[in-house]
């Protein structure tokens, strides 16, 4: 090996070295959350022929990752309450038919930070919904009312909020987040909650 290709390689490597002190890799940084709220949707209830506007409690436990100050990943187990599944007649009466509503999101984040505590954040991604018939009074839906088979399907879901930190590890969050068409209506959430970051 010739005398200025060894010298080459050398310089190469050193600005290599140098490009790395100057540019590190962001850190990664875990969070678990837990968020409660309000959901605002639209469904047929029995005996109308338009839709209703409705308000059900809801809760999520999030799990995320950030890669830095700016992007991040987030997964999200969303308890999405209970809507109107129908009626059924027979000789014993008339039983209404609920949906217990359960989502699975997975987005992508951004963040922009408001001085040192605080920092607005968006998230674009996919929910994964399903939901399962039964009554109040007889369970689970059998196959002779014709509900046995539960609903599912996927929809694309937004979200906006504030990230507040509060000590070190812990953090509050306020969030508004839209899934676009879940059980046939499109689904507004506002809520609360807590992060903890390792």
């Amino acid at each position: 090996m010739s005398r200025s290709i060894r010298t080459s390689l050398g310089i190469l490597l050193c600005g290599l070295s140098l490009g790395a002190q100057e540019a590190p890799w962001p850190p990664t940084r875990l969070y678990v959350g837990l968020t409660a709220g309000s959901q605002r949707t639209e469904a047929t209830l029995p005996g109308q022929a338009s839709p209703t506007s409705l308000e059900r409690g809801t809760v999520a436990i999030l799990c995320g990752v950030r890669f830095g100050p700016t992007w991040g990943g987030e997964m999200g187990f969303h308890f999405l309450g209970s809507y109107p599944a129908g009626t059924t007649t027979d000789a014993f009466g008339t039983i209404d038919w609920e949906r217990d509503v359960h989502g699975l999101s997975f987005t992508g984040t951004a963040q922009l930070p408001l001085g040192r505590r605080g920092a607005l954040y968006g998230q674009a991604g996919l929910m994964f919904w399903s939901s399962e018939p039964r009554s109040h009074g007889s369970g689970w839906a059998t196959y002779t009312d014709g509900r046995d088979h539960g609903r599912s399907g996927g929809t694309l879901m937004v979200a906006a909020g504030l990230d507040i930190t509060l000590v070190q590890h812990w953090g509050l969050r306020l969030e508004v987040s839209v899934a676009d068409r879940i059980l046939d209506a499109r689904m507004t959430r506002s809520s609360a909650g807590f992060i903890y970051r390792f």
